[in-house]
C-alpha cells in the first residue's frame, strides 16, 4: 500500500492529528509511477538478455511520459521498461532448457490515471495489463 492508503485506512483514528496529516499527504505530494509487472516462464532460454536489462524507447522524450490509459499504451510505440532475468546468474531458477523473466513496466499513478480518464471513466486493470503486454511485445520486435 502507498502512504495515503496507510494514513486513510491503517492509521485512521490511531492518534491525534492523523486526519490532518492524512489530508496534507494526499493533497500535497507528487506520487511516483504506477507499475505493471509481468512474470513470464519461457519454454526456451533467452541468452541475449543479461541479468538486468533496461529497454529505452526510440523517442527519448516521449518514452519518459507514463502512459495513463490503455489507448496510450496501444497508440504509442516508444516506452522504457526493465527486464530481470534471474537465470543469468542462477541457473537453478529455471528448469533446464527454459527461462523466466520479470518485466516492470511503469505507468501513470492512480491520480494521473484518474485525471487522464476524465468523464469516460478509468480503464479496467485487465485492459491496462493487456495493452501493456502488447506494448512490450512491440518493443521487443
Amino acid at each position: 500500500p502507498d502512504l495515503p492508503y496507510a494514513y486513510e485506512t491503517l492509521l485512521a483514528g490511531q492518534y491525534e492529528d492523523v486526519e490532518r496529516e492524512s489530508k496534507g499527504i494526499s493533497e500535497d505530494m507528487e506520487y511516483s509511477c504506477g507499475m505493471i509487472e509481468f512474470c513470464w516462464a519461457l519454454k526456451q532460454p533467452m541468452p541475449e538478455l543479461a541479468q538486468h536489462n533496461v529497454f529505452l524507447g526510440n523517442d527519448y522524450v516521449k518514452a519518459w511520459e507514463r502512459p495513463a490509459t490503455a489507448n496510450d499504451l496501444r497508440t504509442r510505440h516508444s516506452f522504457n521498461f526493465y527486464v530481470h532475468r534471474p537465470s543469468y546468474t542462477d541457473p537453478s531458477a529455471v528448469p533446464p532448457g527454459e527461462d523466466n523473466i520479470m518485466i516492470e513496466f511503469p505507468i501513470a499513478n492512480a491520480r494521473e490515471r484518474l485525471e487522464a480518464a476524465g468523464a469516460r471513466g478509468l480503464d479496467t486493470e485487465e485492459a491496462l495489463v493487456e495493452a501493456a503486454r502488447e506494448a512490450v511485445f512491440r518493443q521487443f520486435e
